[in-house]
Order: structure tokens, then C-alpha cells, then sequence
């Protein structure tokens, strides 16, 4: 049975779309961390002072900074939402694995709730996320 465009379990719904984009962005900001410490440390590197390689250098710079303060924008804006999430569990759980990018074997011993109850857990909090989104977008 394939899953309406409204359901809030659906991969379709924007929400779910959001809290994935979410758990993607803390991995891409610890990219984004280790490729400016690189730039940064090539940058003083003596074999690196051409103007050519220095404007190279500093655009990367740049346009990695900048793309880390979208997601950072983008993380606090999500981070609002889960604060309305009138279930203190549900709440604790988008936290822990979207914000916070825990693995569910994380969540599941953080929580001191069985397998099977995280995963309830994780389906009634994803519907919740997904009708504050909704009533904010």
C-alpha cells in the first residue's frame, strides 16, 4: 500500500525530508571543520604563497564558511521546531538522533528503553515533528 503524500511516516512528507537534511548537516559540518583545518594549515604552508594558489585557497575558504553558516541557520531553525514537540520522550529522541547524530544503538541505551519501544518512540516523534513543521512551514 503506498504511503500518501500527507502521511507524516511517509519518506514524501517535507518533514521527514527535514529531519534527514538535519541528520546529514552534522555530518557535513564535521566535513566542512576538517576541510577548513586542512586549507588553513596549507594557507601557512610555504610552498603555498603564490597569489594564485592563495586566492584558490581563501575562495574554498570562503565558500566553506559560508555553506557552514546555511547549515548552521538552517540546524537552529530546525532545532525550534523540535523544541515544540509537546512530548518531553518524542523531544528527547529527535534531539539525540537528527540533532545530536546519535546512532539508534546510541538512542536506545541513552533512553534506557527497549528496541522495540525507541522505535515506537521514533515513529510517534517523526508524526509530531511533521505536524509542527506543517503548521510553521
Amino acid at each position: 500500500m503506498p504511503m500518501s503524500r500527507s502521511s507524516c511516516t511517509g519518506s514524501a512528507h517535507p518533514g521527514v525530508r527535514k529531519l534527514q537534511r538535519l541528520l546529514n548537516s552534522r555530518r557535513r559540518m564535521k566535513d566542512i571543520e576538517s576541510h577548513l583545518q586542512r586549507l588553513e594549515v596549507e594557507a601557512q604552508d610555504e610552498r603555498s604563497n603564490t597569489p594564485e594558489q592563495q586566492l584558490n585557497l581563501n575562495t574554498a575558504q570562503n565558500d566553506l564558511t559560508e555553506e557552514f553558516r546555511i547549515l548552521s541557520k538552517e540546524r537552529y531553525e530546525l532545532w525550534t521546531l523540535i523544541c515544540n514537540i509537546p512530548n518531553d520522550i518524542e523531544r528527547t529522541f529527535l534531539e539525540n538522533r537528527y540533532y545530536f547524530g546519535m546512532s539508534m544503538k546510541e538512542v536506545i541505551e541513552s533512553m534506557n528503553y527497549s528496541e522495540a519501544r525507541i522505535y515506537a518512540i521514533q515513529r510517534n516523534a517523526v508524526k509530531s515533528f511533521c505536524q509542527v513543521f506543517s503548521k510553521n512551514k
